[in-house]
């Protein structure tokens, strides 16, 4: 049995590499074997290569797929908001090296594509084959072929974008008014924030942050929207009332171009912010309580009813919930009810996938004892 599932197994690995072989010419290979391992790279060495070098990216790689895809790589990969300044150089690397080509006909809706393309190949290192698929498409793409890029952006859900030589911001296609980013209950850095913004078509977005005092993220946000070409409004969540009838709001200052310019507005009106400035923190304070409160909640009550049945050193027993494990899943920001999610699901996974292997085991077992009578 266990040879002619080797076999099997080595059939498989034959044909799909010559599948591979038939449908890809060498070089996509060789760039989607380049591409994974600067994913791999650590993320501190790739800013500080290019901290002092705006176009450095395209020395190491000669292809702008890969120019393109290392920039982006960079920016996935640096969550720390003192490094801002290397994401928006980043960013602009990418937009640069996308809106390369000055005479196609469609150039917003190819950058778009294939800054598409290139966040999607990333997302699918382990799945060669389909990495290759998109560094392909991203080769098509990147004529700005009218028929090719409409198919393209059809395929992948994408609007069309109008082509009128205007920035998004000023053609009013869409926009979203209420967006975390990692310093509150969002993943993502405000440049990937942004770049998802203009993949999609949006003219303007409004990032919420929990305080006043957020200026690096500030200033990235607005930055980013500016070389975009999308408009980046600022407001500041806060909630007011007793638990049980509160009530949720937003505070969105004047809209400024230029970070500088919402930053020094902040500054000027801050002795008649400052009881406001003070609500925020007490609002910061009391949600990370919630949070807390909920986690202790689940460790005193829902988990003695998970354990049941299982001791402590057992692979199948759910420890506690500890705040240093939320902690490193938030690494910026605030604990939220997303980060409390993502670690009970990561939690959940393993002790579960435990569980149903020694289930599995105590069955397996029975049924050879019933057959042996």
């Amino acid at each position: 049995m266990f040879k002619s599932h080797k076999l099997i197994d080595l059939g498989k690995a034959f044909v799909n590499g010559f599948i591979n072989w038939v449908s890809f010419n060498e070089e996509i290979g060789e760039i989607v074997d380049k591409l994974n391992q600067a994913i791999e790279e650590p993320p501190v060495k790739l800013g500080h290569r290019h901290i002092s070098h705006p176009g450095g990216f395209g020395r190491e790689f000669s292809r702008r797929r890969l120019s393109m895809a290392e920039a982006y790589i960079i920016i996935t990969n640096l969550h720390d908001p003192e490094l801002y300044e290397i994401r928006l150089q980043a960013l602009r690397t990418l937009m640069e090296q996308s809106m390369h080509a000055k005479t196609v006909t469609m150039p917003i809706n190819t950058a778009r594509v294939q800054i598409y393309l290139i966040k999607e190949a990333i997302k699918s290192q382990g799945d060669r084959r389909r990495q290759m698929e998109l560094v392909a498409d991203f080769g098509h793409a990147s004529f700005g072929n009218e028929a090719l890029i409409r198919k393209f952006l059809k395929d992948y859900g994408l609007i069309e974008v109008p082509e009128e030589g205007k920035a998004l911001k000023t053609l009013d296609l869409g926009w979203d008014d209420h967006v975390h980013d990692s310093l509150t209950e969002g993943r993502k850095t405000p440049t990937r924030v942004l770049i998802d913004a203009f993949v999609k078509g949006l003219s303007r977005i409004t990032l919420l942050y929990n305080s006043l005092d957020d200026e690096n993220m500030i200033s990235e946000a607005i930055s980013a929207g500016e070389i975009l070409g999308i408009t980046v409004e600022i407001g500041f969540e806060f909630s007011v009332g007793p638990g049980g009838n509160r009530r949720h709001y937003l505070y969105v200052p004047p809209l400024f171009r230029r970070s500088r310019d919402l930053l020094a507005f902040l500054k000027d009106h801050q002795e008649g912010l400052a009881s406001f400035r003070e609500g925020l923190q007490k609002n910061v304070e009391n949600r990370y309580k919630c949070i807390i409160s909920v986690l202790k909640q689940f460790n005193e009550v829902h988990l003695p009813k998970l354990n049941e049945e299982f001791s402590s050193d057992s692979a199948c027993w759910f420890a506690p919930l500890t705040e240093q494990e939320l902690h490193k899943i938030v690494a910026f920001g605030q604990p939220s009810r997303e980060h409390l999610s993502e670690l009970l699901f990561e939690r959940f996974k393993k002790v579960f996938l435990n569980r149903v292997l020694y289930f599995k085991a105590q069955v397996m077992s029975a049924e050879k004892r019933f057959h042996k009578g």
